[in-house]
C-alpha cells in the first residue's frame, strides 16, 4: 500500500550516503520523501494513539499519533496549504465549497482526510494532525496532562488560540514542556513566532524535543 511504501521508504532512505552524493538526493527521491511525510500526516495517519517508554536514568514516556481531543484549533489550515505546508496550494476555497456543487461544495475536492465538514466549516473534530510528545514518566502534574489532552488544559488552550491570530508573535514564560506552546506554534504559523521560556534544564530538554 502507499502507507507501506512510504514507510520502508524511511526505513531505507539515507541521504549521509556515498558522502552525500547518492540515488537519495536526486530530485525525484526528495520530492517521493517529502509526499510521504505529507500524507503520513494526513491522509494516511495512524488512527490509534500509542505510548512507548524509555530512558535509563530518566524515564521518559513518548507519546505518538494522539489525535484526542484535538490539540489545535488550525487543523483546517492544511486545506489549502501545500506539501510543505507553507503555501498555498492550487485549490480555491471559494469554489471547493460553493454550495452550487450540492450540499457539501464540490465532490472532486475532498477525500477520507479533506473533507467539506473540515475545510469549509473548520471542524477540526473530523482530521486533527497526530501530534507526538515527550514528558518525564513521573511528572504526574503537567506531563501526565500532556500525555492524555495534548495540552496542560484544554480549556485554557483553546481560548488562548482564539487571542492568536496568524503572524502574531507569542510570549509562552514558564512553558514546561510546551502543551501551550505547540498549539500556539500552529495558530500563528510559519510567518508568527513564540518564544517559549523554561528555566530547568531537563524540562527545557523536553520542551525542545516537543517543538520541534
Amino acid at each position: 500500500s502507499g502507507r507501506k511504501a512510504c514507510e520502508v521508504r524511511f526505513f531505507q532512505t539515507d541521504f549521509a550516503a556515498e558522502n552525500f552524493q547518492s540515488k537519495w538526493l536526486n530530485q525525484k527521491n526528495k520530492m517521493a520523501f517529502i509526499q510521504c511525510l505529507y500524507h503520513l500526516r494526513t491522509r494516511w495517519r495512524h488512527r490509534e494513539k500509542e505510548i512507548f517508554a524509555g530512558g535509563i536514568h530518566y524515564p521518559t514516556l513518548v507519546t505518538a499519533h494522539h489525535t484526542w481531543p484535538p490539540v489545535s484549533t488550525s487543523g483546517a489550515k492544511l486545506c489549502w496549504l501545500d506539501q510543505l505546508g507553507v503555501h498555498r496550494n492550487s485549490i480555491e476555497p471559494s469554489d471547493c465549497c460553493d454550495q452550487k456543487y450540492g450540499p457539501k461544495g464540490r465532490p472532486d475536492c475532498w477525500d477520507d482526510y479533506f473533507t467539506y465538514d473540515l475545510c469549509c466549516l473548520g471542524d477540526v473534530n473530523l482530521a486533527e494532525m497526530p501530534h507526538y510528545f515527550v514528558a518525564p514518566a513521573f511528572d504526574i502534574n503537567v506531563g501526565n496532562a500532556v500525555r492524555q489532552l495534548g495540552t496542560f488544559d484544554l480549556g485554557q488552550s483553546y481560548a488562548l488560540q482564539t487571542l492568536c491570530r496568524s503572524g502574531d508573535v507569542v510570549i509562552d514564560v514558564g512553558a514546561n514542556v510546551g502543551g501551550f506552546t505547540v498549539p500556539l506554534a500552529e495558530r500563528v504559523g510559519p510567518e508568527g513566532e513564540v518564544h517559549a521560556f523554561e528555566p530547568f534544564r531537563k524540562v527545557f530538554q523536553h520542551l525542545n524535543a516537543n517543538v520541534a
